[in-house]
């Protein structure tokens, strides 16, 4: 977190000392929400429930014209996971007296959860190219691509390594990529301040269950201040 806290530093002193005429086409804020889960691949048996949690980056926003925009942020994303799958339960058969006889016979599908859950943390970078309207209440859309690191690694760099001399595939990856679509209403509430809410839509690329061929993704929501 103490890296994380430092970058986030860097880009504020960046964006500040910019020149006069570069700062006219910057704008740099802040965004925090919430994101909830989406593992999507190769997943046939196995269902994942859909966990909430945190999402918060600083970004940074070149004006390249009235309509269109480049923008990058250093941010944090969590990806919680709980596994959902079914058991079929059979009945037996079942006598009422000596001149009737009734079987019952029936496959049941209920839900079962998975004690143990999986979490991922990534530090996301993105680059997004927006379109936005010239209007006051400015609705902005827009797509790109991602790099994120994995913070929570549990592997040590030695294990990687063996697994590598013994050809085993050892998963979580330490990154990942993607694509990112992102949309976002502002409004502004001084002359250089406006005030935004958010969705985003992140696909990872990275396989990350390899039994499941599964991949990390999810669905954003979130407000914030440029």
């Amino acid at each position: 977190m103490k890296t994380i806290n430092l970058i986030l530093c860097i880009c504020v002193v960046l964006v500040i000392t910019s020149t006069t005429s570069l700062a006219q086409k910057l704008s740099f804020g802040q965004y925090t929400g919430i994101n909830f889960s989406n593992l999507h691949g190769g997943l046939i048996t196995n269902r994942w429930v859909p966990k909430a949690g945190p999402t918060t980056a600083l970004f940074v926003e070149y004006n390249l014209n009235r309509s269109f925009s480049l923008q990058t942020e250093v941010g944090y994303v969590a990806h919680y996971y709980e596994m959902k799958y079914y058991r079929s339960q059979q009945t037996y058969p079942t006598y009422y007296d000596d001149l009737i006889h009734y079987y019952s016979s029936s496959t049941i599908w209920q839900p079962v959860y998975e004690p143990n859950k999986i979490d991922y943390s990534f530090l996301r970078v993105p680059l997004l190219i927006k379109y936005k309207t010239p209007t006051r209440l400015q609705l902005a859309i827009g797509g790109g691509l991602y790099y994120s690191i994995l913070l929570n690694d549990d592997l040590t760099n030695a294990e990687r390594d063996a697994a590598k001399k013994e050809d085993r595939r050892i998963y979580p990856p330490t990154h990942d990529w993607g694509y990112l679509f992102a949309a976002d209403l502002s409004y502004p509430i001084t002359n250089e301040i406006r005030f935004f809410i958010a969705s985003k839509l992140a696909t990872g690329q990275k396989v990350f269950i390899e039994s499941l061929k599964s991949k990390n993704g999810s669905s954003e929501l979130g407000f914030g201040i440029k």
